[in-house]
């Protein structure tokens, strides 16, 4: 089985890049003109992938690739942690 072009941008594009950028965002704070861009070079890399113009719409990026606006993995990411946190506090406090 082969991997096309889109296959291959998107698995470099989830499984190195984005971790890559987002490494520590649990605890670092990134301001929003940050967040913004690289919000744009996601939509950029999409397209690219997609083989479709820069006018499309980024929506249809997200959707047809099944990728998640930045803000919503640097929430999940905190979220992830603060529970991490919580949780471990809490046992400690119970035993």
């Amino acid at each position: 089985m082969t991997a096309d072009k889109t296959d291959v941008i998107m698995a470099l594009w989830r499984n190195v890049a984005i971790p890559a950028m987002l490494y520590s965002i649990e605890v670092v704070e990134l301001n929003e003109a940050t967040l913004k861009d690289i919000e744009h070079w996601q939509c950029v890399i999409g397209k690219v992938a997609l083989q479709v113009p820069t006018s499309t719409a980024n929506e249809f990026v997200y959707s047809e690739l099944g990728l998640k606006p930045i803000k919503m993995l640097v929430s999940e990411r905190r979220l992830n942690y603060f529970s991490k946190i919580t949780n471990d506090k809490f046992i400690e406090a119970i035993m």
